[in-house]
């Protein structure tokens, strides 16, 4: 047992064909960088007659949003059920894959960051997370190197906010916010046809579910 543990420690630590090891920095950003820029960039994007990168699902437009060389992809629209997106995206470009997020804001659950972020590790304790890519398969214990706290930051929001939706809360122009986030990084993906499929899991909770994006790789940067 100890064996097949160290070995999956050092599988995730060396990072794989298609996933950059957890210690790797992409422009110069760690992953706790990352999975903070990821909420930024999710709560920057208003939702319009009812579509968000994070609540639509079918065939979707992967570039809302989206700068620089790594992208984002989004987190299912219900934390229970299976969903399917699919979408293109520029040869060259990194993605930023979240995977699974704990994350903290007194003005919404009513509890300070800092403590509900030590609830985490039990929370985690209870949650299966894993991760496909191109057949390619990390298990909750591999994705374990992968998780990484925010800490605490101001994160802005835009009018008609992702998290008033999600919330029914009428919130002012900012939350204070912490998040505890599996998220991988990738390479950049070949050009052509690939499948990337997130599963979640937790009987204490009461949710399973799966998000599977179909993501065709498109000759030519951006």
């Amino acid at each position: 047992m100890l064996v097949g543990c160290l070995a999956l420690f050092a599988a995730a630590a060396a990072g794989t064909a298609n996933v950059l090891p957890p210690q790797a920095k992409a422009g110069g950003a760690s992953l706790s960088e990352w999975a903070k820029r990821f909420f930024v960039f999710d709560a920057a994007i208003p939702v319009v007659n009812g579509s968000h990168p994070a609540l639509d699902d079918g065939d979707v437009d992967c570039s809302v949003g989206q700068t620089g060389n790594v992208w984002f992809l989004e987190t299912a629209p219900d934390i229970a059920g299976s969903f399917e997106r699919r979408c293109s995206i520029p040869s060259g470009t990194r993605l930023y894959v979240p995977v699974f997020q704990w994350f903290c804001a007194p003005e919404i659950d009513g509890n300070p960051v800092a403590p509900c972020l030590v609830e985490a590790d039990a929370a985690f304790d209870e949650i299966e997370v894993g991760l496909t890519v191109d057949g390619e398969s990390f298990d909750d214990a591999a994705l374990e190197a992968y998780r990484a706290e925010t800490g605490a930051f101001e994160l802005p929001l835009v009018e008609d906010s992702f998290w008033e939706t999600l919330t029914g809360l009428e919130l002012d122009n900012s939350l204070e916010f912490g998040a505890d986030v599996v998220g991988v990084l990738l390479h950049p993906l070949s050009v052509g046809a690939h499948e990337i499929v997130v599963t979640y899991a937790a009987d204490a909770f009461g949710f399973e579910g799966t998000l599977t994006y179909r993501i065709t790789v498109t000759p030519g940067k951006r």
